[in-house]
């Protein structure tokens, strides 16, 4: 279940989870997963994920725009937050949006919709599909080692390394859970290495930001968060 509560001068998103005799499994107050950064109270929204976390959607209020931005966040089974602190910025330009909505995608991640208007624009309907590979897999139970990345910030460049034998190709994705493109691997001795370029699978330069990377070998997953400058 989630919930909004002001606690500290703005409304902050709340969740909990409970068991089939109603006991709370995560923090006795609850999980703080977002804040609508605002002291007016608006729509919140979440489905269940594809084991007992959730995922969470709500607007948040831009002081640098004076508009809604809409943020998702996913709690696992042990309420651990998935998706930065912050959550993930699903419509972050300057828009309005508001009366946010989710449904699932029964893979895992969810289906977000919202209202969105510009100047001199009549009320429109935006939907976006959410959900990467350290977010819709509960890495808790399926993480079989955290892949090892070499200097993390890095410009233009990433090394990746992780022991042999295993799959040969580094999974990236960006935070919106959109596929980036696949990185080849080649095995050296004990371990195996792969380098991304920072380019796109289409060739294009990549920007500035946040990537997630994962090596999956079965039902297990290697995953690391990583940054990457482009200038």
């Amino acid at each position: 279940m989630v919930w909004l509560e002001k606690r500290a001068g703005v409304y902050d998103v709340f969740a909990q989870l409970l068991d089939t005799a109603g006991y709370r499994q995560w923090d006795t107050l609850g999980v703080k997963v977002g804040s609508t950064n605002s002291g007016d109270g608006q729509e919140v929204a979440a489905v269940g994920d594809s084991g007992t976390g959730c995922i969470v959607v709500w607007p948040t209020h831009s002081d640098s725009t004076g508009s809604w931005d809409v943020y998702a966040q996913r709690a696992d089974s042990a309420g651990q937050l998935r998706w930065g602190t912050l959550g993930l910025g699903v419509a972050v330009d300057s828009g309005m949006e508001k009366d946010v909505y989710a449904a699932t995608d029964t893979r895992g991640g969810a289906v977000v919709m919202w209202g969105r208007s510009y100047a001199g624009e009549s009320l429109g309907l935006c939907v976006q599909r959410i959900g990467d590979a350290t977010g819709i897999t509960d890495v808790s139970h399926l993480c079989i080692g955290e892949l090892l990345v070499l200097r993390n910030p890095a410009r233009r460049i990433l090394e990746f390394r992780w022991p042999a034998p295993g799959p040969e190709k580094v999974v990236i994705h960006d935070v919106g859970g959109r596929l980036v493109t696949l990185v080849q691997g080649r095995r050296c001795a004990a371990s195996c290495q792969a380098v991304w370029d920072g380019r796109d699978c289409h060739g294009a330069r990549c920007p500035t930001g946040t990537y997630i990377c994962t090596l999956r070998d079965g039902a297990s997953i290697r995953a690391s968060k990583v940054l990457l400058i482009a200038d």
